[in-house]
């Protein structure tokens, strides 16, 4: 998953089936679902929002039941210029949404 500066979804990929049946179960519609601490508790894109910096939350660390049986990793794309959280779309170019959009 890919969240803007403000934790909020903007871009789904799939590694596997299962954890697209498991958001689908979590009854999420993702794109625009913001995810910080205080709406979804303890993961790894909340975390990194809160904390600026990478993070790994595995197994029983997430808040929600259904990721239990996951390792997740966040980590912020930072701006190299500036050494902001400025959008991505703005960041090179928005290569990587680029290349996001093509691999979906």
């Amino acid at each position: 998953m890919l969240a803007d500066r403000d934790a909020r979804i903007v871009a789904t990929r799939w590694g596997s089936p299962r954890m697209r049946s498991v958001f689908e179960l979590l009854g999420e519609a993702l794109h625009g679902t913001v995810f910080r601490e205080e709406t979804t508790g303890t993961n790894s894109l909340a975390t990194t929002y809160e904390l600026r910096r990478a993070v790994a939350v595995h197994g029983d660390e997430h808040y929600i039941a259904q990721l239990h049986g996951f390792s997740c990793h966040g980590h912020p794309i930072i701006d190299p210029h500036t050494r902001g959280d400025r959008p991505l779309r703005r960041c090179h170019g928005g290569g990587v949404l680029r290349q996001l959009r093509r691999a979906g």
